[in-house]
Formats: C-alpha cells, structure tokens, sequence
C-alpha cells in the first residue's frame, strides 16, 4: 500500500502567488488608437513559469509554530485576505507567528497569526491576521479543472542546509488528477518536494493557486502530493456559513455534545474541544499522566535477559495486560496513547485532544438530555458562559460552560460542575 511521508517531523513549507493580470506586461491595462481604455487580456495558462517567482516575492510568509517553522500563502478570498496552509504546520500546542520577505529582500513581521477554520480530513488550515489587509497583494485560487500534463511549480521554504530562510522554486507537471492515498484524495506530480514545502502553493502560469503541498509518497522520490485548490474554496464557504449568534452556536454544540455523550462517540466530542483549553489544562495533565505512566512501564513491562545482560521490553499486547494490572484511570488512558504515538498512529495533537475526550466522556458519565437554561455572551460576542443541565436516569447535574469561537466554530474552554439533584 502506498504511504505518505508526512512533512509534519521534517519541515515546512511556504509559498505565495500575486494576481494572474501580472503575468506579463501585455496583461496591464491598455488603450486603443482611439484612447479608449480597453480590458488587459486573459491570462493563457501555459508552460511559461518564469514570472512565478517575481510575482509570488513579497507574499510568501514563513510561519515559525513553537520550535519548527512552516509556511502560508495569503489569498484573496470572500471572506476576506487569509493564510492557507497545510493543517499539520499548525497543527501544535504552540502559537503561529509569520513573517515575509517583501520584494526587496528586506523581512517584515507580519506578527500572531489565529487559526480560523481547519479541515482536518483534507489536511488545510486557514489563518488570519489583521496584518493582512497592509499588504499590497494577495492570490487568487484557481476555480476551474486540473488537468493531466499542467505546467506547476512549488514555491517554498525547504529545511535543508543553508536553504531554511531562501524561498525556491520547484517546476513540474501533474501526472494524476486523483490519486487515491490512505483513503484520501490528491493530484500528483513530478515536481521534488524538499521537506519544508509543505503547506506551500502550487501554482500554475498564470500564478494561480492550483493545490496546497501535502506530502510526497514514500513509494517514489519523485512523486508530490497536493490537494486541490477547490477544497480551500469549501473551506472558506463553511466558515461564512458558521453560526454568527452566540446562543445559536451554544445551543448547536450542546445538542452535539448531547448526541456524542448519548453514543458514546469520542470522535464526535473531539472537535467540541477548544485549543485553547488543550494547551493550558489538558497538556499538563497528560504529560504528567504519561510521565506516570512511563515510570511504571519501565519498572513492570520489561524482562531481564541474562544472556544478553539488560531489560529488553515484551510484546506490545503482554506489556498492555501487565499495565493494567498495575494502572487505571488517566495514567492508563496516556499510556495507551504514548503507544499510538509510539506507532506513528497520532500525532501529539490528536493525542492530547483524545485524552481530553475520554476524560469528558469519562467524568460526565451517561447523559439522557442536555438541557440549557441560561446563555450569557462576552465581549466581541465570541465568547459566552452558559448554565446546562446533564439529565441522567438518576440525577440531573448542572454545568457552568465556558464557549468560545476558535479553528472557526464555537468549542468548550471550560466545564465546572455546580450542584448535582437526585429525584
């Protein structure tokens, strides 16, 4: 089966484009014999690339998440300006600042960066920033079909060796218009994706965005592996239609987290989990539970080999049922999921993320009916408390509930329990 090479432990990426009009000159604005201002002409997608890297300079940005580093491309879109990117450059504990290289060689901070809207399915990210409305360009996307033998090129910031801070340029063609890798959908192409370009635009002649750099195949060096251009443009449209009144918005995730207490749904109650609430309470936590964890795995899951000298570690199932015997609770929950790290199986996003979810799921028990009494909205209108009540067959406990609006959709930032009333 065909793998990925996930550029989220080796690098990322970035690239941004300018307006397909400055293609060349021709496409300025021009006037007839007769002085009549007249329309400049419609790009002519090609095999010319040569202007790529003119017009993508000055609006590229290069993200620096925690101790690694990835890049954006700013587009114009309905919504307003945004930065695209890869979900996994942002996908951390960690905040998002960027910077650009203007066109003339001189870096600009374009400072924090907040993630808007994610689509964790088809690995994108959009990013906003009050900076982006100085610049003096943005991109367009591409809105019509890929086809096979497409001139493109990759711009980006490649991790290697004197190149970290050095925008390149990486021409190709598209060789498959879908490709089908781990149940998800790609466009394929020749062009060498370096570890870093990642997140980065891939563009056609007329620098158009075409595809966001998702990974290359680990089956073939010289096979890049983007998404199309056409999901960021869905991504855009989910977030304009997202819930623009606090109580609407409180009353759709209590109805959600409702149905996935009622089911038992941890991955539903994942996304009903802020960011915010991961990096400050659950982290702690599951570092500490893991450390934990990891001590007792270390004294009880290993076996000494006296003919070789030293503790070597017993099969993973054997370690499971030994772990048990001596763990519980959220020290056992990490422990399992330090495995799924382990495997490659999660990232430690996912991990935390799933950790809050059964600790949830976990505390709150069976839930028949979410009731909400009383929505009270906070500043900007982005943030609000509610009172809920959590109806089970034998009690009814009321919740102080801490929302607010982030990743472009209202999750939880806190849950404190105020009384419990039995029947």
């Amino acid at each position: 089966m065909t793998r990925l090479t996930s550029f989220s432990r080796l690098g990322y990426a970035a690239t941004v484009l300018a307006l397909c009009g400055a293609c060349n000159p021709s496409a300025l604005p021009h006037k007839d014999p007769n002085n009549a201002e007249t329309p400049p002409p419609a790009c002519v997608v090609g095999q010319d690339l040569s202007q790529l890297m003119p017009n993508a300079r000055g609006q590229v940005l290069r993200l620096e998440v925690g101790d690694g580093s990835g890049t954006g491309f700013v587009v114009d879109t309905s919504a307003g300006r945004l930065v695209a990117t890869a979900l996994h450059v942002v996908l951390s504990l960690d905040e998002v600042t960027g910077t650009l290289t203007a066109e003339d060689g001189e870096t600009h901070e374009v400072g924090k960066l907040r993630v808007v809207a994610v689509d964790p399915v088809n690995d994108i990210a959009l990013l906003d920033s009050p900076m982006l409305d100085t610049l003096p360009a943005a991109l367009e996307l591409h809105a019509g079909t890929i086809a096979h033998g497409l001139h493109i090129a990759a711009l980006g910031y490649p991790q290697v060796a004197g190149s970290s801070n050095t925008l390149t340029f990486e021409p190709g063609v598209v060789t498959a218009v879908e490709r089908i890798v781990e149940d998800r959908k790609f466009v394929q192409t020749n062009t060498s994706f370096n570890h870093g370009n990642s997140g980065g635009p891939v563009l056609d002649s007329c620098t158009q965005v075409v595809g966001v750099v998702a990974a290359k195949a680990a089956d073939s060096a010289n096979a890049g592996l983007f998404v199309s251009a056409s999901r960021i443009a869905e991504l855009v449209e989910r977030v304009q239609k997202s819930p623009t009144s606090p109580e609407q918005a409180v009353r759709e995730v209590a109805a959600s987290l409702e149905q996935a207490l009622q089911y038992r749904k941890v991955d539903e109650l994942r996304p009903l989990i802020a960011p915010s609430f991961l990096r400050e309470e659950v982290a702690p936590a599951f570092h500490h539970a893991a450390k934990k964890a990891l001590l007792v795995e270390e004294v009880v899951a290993s076996v000494y080999d006296d003919e070789n000298g030293k503790y070597t570690e017993l099969p993973l199932s054997a370690r499971e049922r030994i772990m048990q015997r001596h763990l519980e609770g959220p020290p056992m929950l990490a422990w399992v999921l330090v495995q799924k790290l382990r495997d490659g199986k999660k990232n430690p996003y996912e991990a935390v993320e799933e950790f809050a979810a059964q600790l949830i799921q976990a505390e709150l028990g069976e839930v028949s009916k979410i009731v909400v009494d009383r929505i009270t909205p906070h500043g900007d209108k982005n943030e609000a408390t509610a009172l809920i009540q959590m109806r089970a067959p034998d009690a009814t406990a009321f919740f102080e509930v801490e929302l607010a609006k982030e990743w472009g959709r209202w999750r939880i930032t806190g849950l404190e329990q105020r009384k419990v009333a039995t029947p």
